[in-house]
């Protein structure tokens, strides 16, 4: 790699596929990628990887970037990666959020479970806005969402599904959000 992290690709690769290991290489303008598995006689080249593993990959050299933007917004990361890859995924989005701001949109729960312990989660309902109740079953109790957000910074409502109390920020905090440097304020 010209410029980056090798130790950590390797981290995050090892963390995924265990036993696995990554060589890139660049020749007239292309990346080529092998992966290298225990068992396996031949290493596996690009157009023999899976669509998840690939994108996983992405992900990582998208997380891993040298020079991070001050936001980086992922839609639904989760998409098209075996669930074995949800909890690596979750390390992955926790160890850039402390380069940059991360922000993840994500029906997972499991992804929502992994990131509960590092980040500012904040469940939202679609049933607020007039279309299908979602819930978040296991997602983080309701205690650690009220410590994490304060009374004194959300109102009050009710999960339409499970009837539990959630805090959620109120719709002018949210409208009324300004980027400062690397973080929303």
């Amino acid at each position: 790699m010209e410029v980056g992290a090798d130790a950590e690709l390797a981290e995050f690769v090892e963390d995924a596929f265990p036993g696995t290991s990554l060589d890139v290489s660049a020749s007239n303008g292309a990346f080529e990628i092998e992966v290298r598995q225990h068992g396996l006689l031949r290493p596996l080249h690009t157009g023999e990887l899976s669509d998840g593993t690939l994108r996983y990959l992405l992900l990582i050299a998208a997380l891993l970037t040298p020079r991070p933007p001050p936001l980086m917004v992922f839609n639904e990361p989760e998409t098209s990666l075996h669930p074995d890859l949800i909890p690596p995924l979750g390390r992955l989005l926790a160890r850039a959020a402390t380069r940059s701001q991360i922000l993840v949109i994500s029906h997972s729960q499991e992804l929502v479970a992994a990131l509960a312990g590092v980040a500012l989660a904040v469940p939202l309902s679609k049933a607020d806005r007039g279309s299908a109740p979602m819930s978040e079953p296991g997602c983080c109790t309701h205690e650690d969402r009220a410590s994490r957000l304060g009374p004194e910074q959300g109102s009050r409502r009710r999960d339409r599904i499970s009837g539990k109390p959630v805090d959620l920020p109120a719709v002018e905090q949210v409208e009324n959000l300004q980027l400062e440097g690397n973080r929303w304020k």
